[in-house]
């Protein structure tokens, strides 16, 4: 039997290089994904609440008329006022 040839040895990895990086803290040239952004985050929570309680149950958690445009807007009112229309908008299609 044969043995098999050996592979050359890799060089060293530098200082400062993560997974293959070519620059220590280069960012990434690829977009965030969707997925992982806050905004994302809140609108996929919203709709699943919304969707999961439904429109009867939130009007009399917050108090509203049972309309969709209502609950959804009492529903965002509880998030930060940056998320609050990624919320409504979340909720709202949900319902």
């Amino acid at each position: 039997m044969t043995a098999a040839p050996r592979r050359k040895a890799l060089p060293p990895r530098k200082p400062g290089r993560k997974n293959g990086s070519t620059r220590a803290g280069r960012t990434p040239n690829h977009p965030v994904h969707p997925g992982t952004s806050p905004k994302y985050v809140f609108v996929a929570t919203a709709r699943r609440v919304c969707a999961t309680l439904g429109l009867d149950t939130l009007a009399k958690r917050y108090h509203v008329a049972a309309n969709a445009e209502s609950v959804a807007t009492a529903y965002a009112a509880s998030y930060p006022p940056s998320y609050r229309t990624a919320v409504h908008d979340g909720c709202k299609s949900a319902l």
